[in-house]
């Protein structure tokens, strides 16, 4: 399995949200099969979403399309960091 973790700070989360949810048909099409997503306790700006994916370079390739980050932005997301992980 294979997964892409995004770390983000945003300012709307319902907002957010709701682009998220209208987004999943087009995750599927790349293979994203599945996502959860976790806001922080404490400060909860800070947003965590865990993507298990089919092939990793696709879905990192779909995460970092200029569309899909300028809707990120245009939601308010502030700052965004993307990791990539496989299982060994």
């Amino acid at each position: 399995m294979a997964a892409v973790v995004t770390r983000f700070q945003v300012t709307d989360q319902p907002r957010w949200k709701r682009m998220f949810d209208t987004s999943a048909r087009e995750r599927a099409a790349v293979g994203i099969n599945g996502a959860l997503v976790f806001v922080d306790g404490d400060t909860p700006e800070y947003m965590i979403v865990i993507y298990q994916v089919d092939v990793i370079r696709r879905a990192k390739a779909y995460l970092t399309l200029p569309r899909q980050t300028d809707r990120e932005f245009e939601v308010g997301v502030s700052e965004m960091q993307i990791w990539l992980g496989v299982e060994p």
